[in-house]
């Protein structure tokens, strides 16, 4: 199911996608935030906030009964039922008009420089082991994330019809399973990085967006974060795979002397070595 690098024996296990048994954790989140998001749209949470607390100890009883391989899909399950409860608290709220559309150009630039993850940022908030600061800038991308659903609990929002706010709820968990199997799968991880196979909080602010801002900026930041993946994927498998395929191999002076000498005693000196094997013998003979 899994094997490590054979250069990097601290490395986490990289997954083996080959063997379908490791798309179960996908399915199962999907299936789980489907039902999720049916039932808090049939118990009309936007009114009645009782399913709230029902709904977020079934996901604690999941989350003592699953085991997390992969990606932690109830983490993606809580973040849907939080959105839905912050989305029923913005209804009544007020804000001045330009606050809104400055905190959502904001948050969606952030996420989506963590979607993009050029190198500096990699190395700035050590993404796959590489660069230095440990817990403290690991954890920014959360604080980050989390300062921002706060801000938006105080931002107006119009009430969303359910079969919306379930398509919200559906296209966050897609772009987070998505983004574990398309790239993060691909990148190799330090097993002193972080306790999870691959990291939860950091999946999760680069998504969070698609959850509260304004429903055609949702639809515009999907399709972007969509087209990076792309990018992400056709950058490691074809243009990396395309450029060490012509990239020469230098053989250094003394290893071509080697193999010169190699070839020289297998097929000039195959005589010599029979002749040596034959004296042998005679000596043996007498």
């Amino acid at each position: 199911m899994e094997n490590k690098r054979a250069d990097d024996p601290g490395a986490m296990p990289v997954i083996d996608l080959t063997l379908a048994v490791n798309y179960l954790p996908a399915g199962e989140c999907m299936l789980k935030v489907t039902i999720l998001a049916c039932a808090l749209c049939l118990t009309n949470v936007s009114e009645h906030f009782g399913a709230i607390p029902v709904l977020a100890l079934a996901l604690n009883i999941d989350r003592a009964l699953s085991c997390g391989r992969i990606f932690d899909g109830n983490a993606v399950q809580y973040s849907v039922l939080l959105s839905w409860f912050v989305n029923s608290l913005r209804a009544s709220a007020y804000a001045p008009a330009a606050v809104l559309p400055v905190a959502t150009a904001l948050w969606l630039s952030f996420s989506f420089l963590l979607v993009v993850e050029p190198a500096r940022v990699q190395e700035f908030f050590v993404l796959y082991g590489q660069g230095s600061g440990g817990r403290l800038k690991q954890i920014l991308p959360a604080v980050a994330n989390n300062m921002f659903i706060g801000l938006f609990v105080f931002l107006p929002v119009s009430v969303e019809s359910c079969p919306l706010r379930v398509a919200r709820s559906l296209a966050f968990a897609t772009l987070s399973v998505c983004w574990v199997y398309v790239v993060t799968v691909w990148k190799a991880r330090s097993r002193q990085v972080g306790g999870c196979v691959f990291s939860c909080h950091t999946l999760l602010a680069r998504f969070s967006p698609v959850l509260y801002v304004n429903a055609v900026m949702a639809v515009v930041y999907f399709v972007a974060c969509v087209g990076m993946m792309v990018y992400h994927y056709v950058d490691m498998h074809v243009v990396t795979v395309t450029v060490h395929q012509h990239v020469p191999v230098h053989v250094p002076e003394v290893a071509q002397e080697s193999i010169t000498v190699l070839n020289t005693i297998r097929e000039e000196d195959e005589e010599d070595l029979e002749a040596l094997l034959r004296s042998a013998k005679m000596q043996q003979g007498c």
